[in-house]
């Protein structure tokens, strides 16, 4: 099920807040002003589009997706990606810019159900902000 914000965000975090709410915040493959997310398939996934693939190579290429926007994936979350190699997840990095200046707040990996497995965050600010995005992207 796709989710999608509804309810004005309020994380307490005023500019973040303004942006969030002229923006969408939401489940699955999102490049938006304040989220970057993408589906990352299983490490065992191998088929796409009725081609073959080695283990892993699909995984991989999902987790490109964030390195070429120059984001580099915290360790434990892709520790914990590669660690479960049926399972299907859903990497979000919440974020804002001002500017030319770009702020990461943190980061969520959740399960292909929305089901929250962990969460990251930069500093006490960053902390609301992620606490108050978790409902908007999880079950």
């Amino acid at each position: 099920m796709l989710k999608i914000s509804q309810n004005p965000i309020n994380t307490g975090h005023k500019t973040f807040d303004k942006k969030a709410n002229n923006d969408l915040l939401m489940t699955g493959n999102v490049v938006g002003n304040c989220q970057f997310s993408y589906y990352i398939r299983a490490y065992n996934q191998t088929e796409c589009n009725e081609k073959e693939f080695k283990p892993g190579a699909l995984q991989s290429y999902d987790l490109r997706n964030f390195f070429a926007v120059g984001y580099t994936v915290p360790y434990s979350m892709k520790y914990e990606i590669e660690s479960d190699k049926n399972q299907r997840f859903i990497l979000y990095c919440i974020r804002h810019s001002v500017g030319s200046k770009k702020r990461i707040h943190g980061w969520i990996l959740t399960d292909d159900n929305y089901n929250l497995l962990s969460s990251m965050h930069f500093g006490r600010k960053s902390s609301q902000v992620i606490e108050g995005v978790i409902p908007y992207l999880t079950e």
